[in-house]
């Protein structure tokens, strides 16, 4: 190590995928810092391009994080090689990662966990108006110091403009699969801003709730979920949240980025204005059920309730007969684009030397992707042979069975390909889902028509019902 003698080691403090940190004492300007070593496990049998990669990585987190002083984002003060072993001096910081906040469910107050994002905010702000997209927001990478201050951490994928690793390697897959954006994800291309601001909106979700917006038991299930489904409503999980703050979460998670916040600055004002006094409108009091109705008005409001029902009847019923139909009608493209999908993703991951020639990892990722429950099958063909499958355990006849097939660009030989057979019954849930919520919607609208003519079948003065 590059002056070797002005850092002192006193213990290790932390251990990552490619790396490990460890407390030191900077002997000349007596005071701690973190020293960051990289660690290539030798176990991954990475080939010279993929450590000459992982390098860069590493380097491009000291440049990413050097080039930004904010007091919301971890110091560098030293990059160094010896021998052949990297190294990065930063700021040592004594507290506790959100991440681990959240693990022990200590009890904060909603203003407490939201001053910790408004700094995040500010962080943030910082690294993207120079350039720096961080990429991996998550809890473990935002430390909350001892005095309050929180430090985001960890630039070791940040997108660094005009930097070699953006330029050979801008559609590689890089992140933690929850806190994902559904573009790194679907694209692998055209991360900005918008990409960080999904993530710090998953942090926000998972500090109110407890619990991650998109979590599924497998990484294929996760995938889908981040890409295609809503996440449950804040409030549905915890109803002291705020009304306008979950509407600010929800929009932090929105799938197509040009609807989410535009930038963390807009994000920190949407925060602020959220828990701002909510007053509840004063609802008028009802006095026409108490006071005497006078000859005229009764029908009138009758037949304007009744005429406004049977329309809402309508709508309803047209309104579920299109979607059904036309839900039917996309049932066979939602599962063209998803098998295209998979078969995309399978690609990228059978491409990779440590994975593509390895059967029983091949194996597994397949296994693991066929465990999607709209699925009954997966196979990978090489011409007429089967390489590796994974046939669902129930039993599905023929017919509902939709079967697809996909070219694979894996390796050098031709007739590679993916066969996916997706289940009619599991994908014509959505259907009967439409078909309930109609079914609904028409009762509640009987249930109203039948509460108009109980509260009007009162007899007027001279006797007579009047409806």
């Amino acid at each position: 190590m590059a002056e070797r003698s002005s850092y002192k080691i006193k213990k290790r403090i932390g251990t990552g995928g490619m790396s490990t940190v460890y407390l030191a004492h900077d002997t000349r300007l007596d005071r701690d810092v973190a020293v960051k070593v990289l660690r290539i496990d030798p176990r991954l049998g990475l080939e010279e391009t993929g450590r000459r990669e992982i390098i860069l990585r590493f380097q491009q987190e000291a440049k990413a994080a050097a080039r930004l002083n904010h007091p919301n984002i971890v110091s560098i003060h030293h990059v160094g090689k010896q021998g052949e072993q990297y190294y990065i001096i930063m700021e040592y910081l004594e507290g506790s990662s959100l991440g681990h906040i959240i693990k022990s469910r200590d009890k904060h107050s909603l203003e407490t966990m939201l001053q910790w994002l408004y700094q995040v905010c500010d962080g943030l702000h910082f690294a993207h108006e120079h350039g720096v997209i961080h990429r991996d927001i998550k809890p473990d990478n935002l430390i909350l110091l001892n005095n309050g201050t929180v430090k985001i951490t960890d630039f070791g994928i940040a997108r660094l403009e005009k930097s070699e690793m953006v330029k050979t390697k801008d559609q590689t897959f890089m992140g933690t699969i929850y806190y994902c954006s559904p573009e790194q994800l679907k694209e692998f291309k055209n991360i900005d801003r918008r990409t960080d601001i999904f993530s710090l909106g998953v942090v926000l979700y998972q500090i109110l709730t407890g619990v991650l917006p998109f979590h599924e038991e497998s990484i294929a299930e996760t995938i889908n979920k981040i890409i295609y489904e809503e996440p449950v409503p804040p409030r549905e999980i915890a109803p002291e949240i705020p009304v306008r703050l979950e509407g600010t979460v929800l929009k932090c998670l929105a799938k197509d980025p040009a609807l989410r916040f535009q930038t963390t600055r807009e994000l920190k004002e949407a925060l602020l204005d959220s828990t701002s006094s909510e007053r509840e409108p004063t609802r008028p009091r009802r006095e026409g059920l108490h006071r005497p109705v006078q000859k005229g008005q009764r029908p009138l409001f009758f037949r304007l309730s009744m005429t406004v029902g049977l329309i809402l009847m309508i709508a309803a019923f047209l309104f579920g007969y299109f979607v059904i139909e036309s839900q039917k009608s996309i049932l066979q493209k939602d599962a063209s684009i998803r098998g295209r999908h998979i078969a995309h993703m399978f690609s990228l991951l059978a491409k990779d030397a440590t994975i593509g020639n390895n059967q029983p990892l091949l194996e597994r990722y397949i296994e693991e992707i066929g465990r999607d429950a709209h699925l009954v099958f997966i196979e990978m063909m090489r011409g007429n042979q089967i390489v590796a499958g994974y046939h669902a355990e129930h039993t599905t006849p023929e017919e509902d069975v939709l079967m697809m097939s996909y070219p694979l660009s894996v390796g050098e030989s031709d007739g590679e390909g993916l066969k996916i057979g997706f289940s009619k019954a599991a994908m014509n849930r959505g259907i009967r889902k439409v078909k309930r919520a109609v079914g609904f919607a028409m009762a509640g609208i009987v249930t109203f028509l039948l509460t108009v003519l109980l509260l009007f079948r009162i007899r007027s003065p001279d006797g007579a019902k009047t409806f």
